[in-house]
């Protein structure tokens, strides 16, 4: 739920809806501490200025006002990611949303999709492990296109002549506005 197939650039996006935390181990608590990414698509790494991962506070499964910022970082060269934090879960079930904030202006058209490629990706404490991520790997977003949000240009140039004589109708002002929807003139 609530997963764009497309985004304006510098707009917080969720790309990875979530996925639920699903566990076995030796005790009724488990410690999340980290979750690898990768990138996919023709997105470079600076395309994305950084990754933000959030917990579910509110149960609704996409983003709101009430869920948790528990990390953030950035791509790197080789378009991994390490998501770095300790959450302590007291049951399965728990819900985590994966957003991306795009550049200002990335190049529009620019595709990617984060996967979460091996359960050994997520990382939990010793002596809990991690079963299954919600499903069969690679965990895998849809693929999202970034655009370059649109604006408008407003230009004035002065026309009016150096003399004016009464009763006559000259330019006085020219305004231009243009508008960029996209990068699309």
């Amino acid at each position: 739920p609530g997963v764009p197939s497309t985004t304006d650039g510098g707009t917080e996006t969720v790309v990875l809806a979530g996925f639920p935390s699903i566990f076995s181990g030796g005790s009724s608590e488990f410690t999340f501490t980290s979750l690898k990414l990768s990138l996919w698509g023709n997105a470079a790494s600076n395309d994305i200025s950084r990754i933000v991962m959030y917990r579910d506070a509110d149960g609704s499964r996409s983003l709101s006002v009430g869920d948790v910022s528990l990390t953030s970082t950035t791509f790197g060269s080789l378009k991994l990611a390490t998501l770095n934090f300790s959450e302590t879960l007291v049951s399965s079930g728990d819900y985590y949303i994966t957003t991306i904030v795009p550049i200002a202006s990335p190049t529009s058209g620019t595709t990617l999709q984060i996967r979460i490629d091996s359960n050994s990706w997520l990382v939990v404490q010793s002596p809990d492990a991690v079963n299954q991520i919600g499903g069969v790997m690679p965990y895998t977003s849809v693929v999202t296109t970034l655009y370059s949000p649109g604006f408008l240009t407003l230009s004035a140039t002065t026309t009016a002549p150096t003399n004016l004589t009464q009763g006559d109708r000259d330019d006085l002002l020219r305004i231009s506005l243009r508008a960029n929807v996209g990068e699309a003139w």
